[in-house]
């Protein structure tokens, strides 16, 4: 692992589950993570990211490098999140990238995520080092985007492959 300093990044995690919401925030503090905003429900989290890249006296900047969110649980719901970030006129960046966490990491959870165009998945229990992994995955990997007919966002395969007759 390179030797980062995450003391100015800004991250939203949107998560119901109390417990949960408090190990990531665990993990996100024994990064240095400067500016960690906690939400407890899908909407929560749109009006927040809407906000832009303002900065509020109250609780600093508004603008984000990274979510976290549950796929969907009683009051998040990640897939919704993640299609108002990705399809919405209002998005404040489409390019942001996500990180989806799921209890119920069942194939057709994780395709409809990745068709959504999550960054990346991460089925729970997590472990701290399997979250600080995916981060940094974000950060050393990043996939470009794709945009076409169907689907915008991070290019869904992982892997340098070559073609024959291309």
């Amino acid at each position: 692992m390179a030797d980062y300093n995450f003391g100015r990044m800004s991250i939203l995690i949107a998560e119901s589950n109390t417990l949960m919401r408090g190990l990531l925030q665990a993990v996100m503090h024994s990064l240095g993570v400067g500016n960690i905003t906690l939400m407890r429900g899908s909407d929560d989290a749109m009006r927040r990211l809407s906000l832009g890249s303002a900065v509020s006296p109250s609780s600093g900047p508004l603008a984000f490098d990274l979510v976290l969110a549950d796929h969907g649980q009683a009051k998040i719901d990640g897939l919704r999140l993640l299609r108002w970030l990705r399809q919405d006129p209002g998005s404040p960046n489409r390019f942001m990238p996500m990180i989806m966490l799921s209890g119920a990491a069942r194939p057709k959870d994780v395709a409809a995520a990745r068709d959504a165009g999550v960054t990346t998945f991460l089925a729970k229990p997590i472990t701290g080092a399997s979250l600080v992994e995916h981060i940094l995955a974000v950060i050393e990997r990043p996939r470009p985007f794709i945009y076409c007919a169907g689907y915008f966002g991070p290019d869904r395969r992982h892997a340098e492959r070559s073609v024959d007759n291309d």
